[in-house]
């Protein structure tokens, strides 16, 4: 992968992780509504909250970590300074 592609793979995992937040949120706010609402009848609505998958968190956590493992690596290949016009590290 060239320092191009290490980028791209980052900001796609930080997409995934962003998306499993929001699908978590608002997942909870559909269990909380549920609960109310068996509250207030006494019935619970399985077949509701059967429609959606559960969050996972471990998702939000590896794409996070996947990003800390890459960005140290990537940022110490790309030089663009010193008045240099070299945009990666001499091998």
């Amino acid at each position: 992968m060239d320092q191009k592609e290490k980028i791209k793979f980052m900001i796609s995992s930080l997409q995934v992780a962003l998306d499993e937040l929001e699908y978590a949120e608002n997942y909870k706010e559909l269990y909380d509504r549920l609960i109310d609402e068996e509250k207030k009848t006494g019935k619970w609505d399985w077949y509701e909250l059967g429609k959606h998958r559960t969050p996972n968190g471990t998702l939000i956590r590896e794409s996070l970590k996947n990003v800390a493992r890459l960005a140290p690596l990537v940022a110490h290949e790309i030089v663009f300074a010193d008045g240099r016009i070299q945009v990666y590290r001499d091998k």
